[in-house]
């Protein structure tokens, strides 16, 4: 490597290292995608079982002041959220947040999720994030019901062949 090379090698890593506006943020996250500056966070939950209500509690704080904070919170299909209306909560601050009780049934073990719709209301604009809060339940995994295709009778070609119709203008033929 000559010194041309060096310098410009030199150059590339301080600059890749700098506190300059490419610099990933302090918490290490991407500077991709903008996104509204709000945060859902699991604050308390008990021991989640399945088939055992629980009540878990949720922290919401925004990363500016907003004239309120809509919320509304989903579950995944293994986690009901018993009677859940969308809320409104009132001003927030940087430094202050919302507790938000919520009700769950858990349906299925593994790990479920509960989906947060996050509106913040900022000088007359909404901002949504949405947020997931996943949850492990104990106890054993239960199929969950699918949608049922349609059963269709086979298809044969001419000759009595079976033939698979393919979503394309193709058809292939089994045992052929």
């Amino acid at each position: 490597m000559n010194r041309t090379h060096a310098i410009l090698f030199f150059a590339l890593a301080c600059t890749a290292c700098s506190r300059g506006p490419a610099a990933l943020p302090e918490r290490g996250m991407s500077p991709g995608k903008p996104q509204a500056p709000v945060e859902a966070y699991v604050l308390e939950a008990p021991s989640l079982h399945v088939g055992v209500p629980a009540q878990l509690l949720v922290d919401v704080r925004t990363g500016i002041p907003t004239a309120g904070v809509e919320v509304t919170i989903e579950g995944d299909a293994g986690l009901i959220v018993v009677d859940y209306a969308p809320k409104l909560l009132p001003a927030t601050t940087p430094v202050g947040g919302h507790q938000v009780f919520v009700d769950v049934v858990p349906t299925s073990g593994g790990t479920w999720r509960l989906t947060a719709r996050l509106v913040i209301l900022v000088g007359g604009e909404r901002l949504t994030r949405l947020v997931t809060l996943p949850l492990v339940i104990a106890g054993p995994v239960t199929a969950l019901p699918t949608a049922e295709k349609p059963s269709e009778p086979p298809v044969r070609d001419a000759s009595g062949e079976l033939v698979r119709p393919l979503p394309a203008e193709t058809t292939l033929r089994d045992g052929g």
